[in-house]
């Protein structure tokens, strides 16, 4: 087989590394690890909310961020991104100062209250 030497554009190619195993989404389409495929594929066809990165994404074949999310949600908190552009990168990272807690009463405190608590709580060593 001869190559034609014909290269066809492709929309952004997304990548991660869970644990031992990889996989990966570009148009619509995941490749990899048959366990994070699958999974990805199940999330992706729901659209199930996932939450991961610090935020509801909603997963997806057809959004890369929405694949990321399906991707990342196998093992959330395990996911490390290997490849994505530079849109998608920024859409997950957080600013270092940013904290994120929960109250005793549940619920979520993000950023100025943290100082509040925090300065509030005791350390027990």
């Amino acid at each position: 087989m001869t190559s034609t030497g014909i290269r066809y554009e492709t929309g952004p190619t997304i990548a991660v590394a869970v644990a031992d195993k990889t996989a990966a989404w570009n148009d619509g389409h995941f490749i990899g690890d048959e366990e994070i495929v699958t999974f990805a594929e199940h999330m992706a066809a729901g659209e199930i909310e996932l939450n991961v990165f610090n935020q509801v994404i909603t997963a997806s074949y057809e959004d890369p961020l929405g694949a990321l999310a399906a991707m990342a949600g196998y093992w959330p908190g395990r996911c490390i991104v290997t490849e994505a552009p530079d849109e998608v990168a920024e859409a997950i990272q957080i600013e270092p100062h940013l904290g994120y807690v929960n109250t005793e009463e549940g619920e979520d405190v993000i950023n100025e209250e943290l100082e509040d608590i925090t300065a509030d709580s005791e350390v027990s060593s």
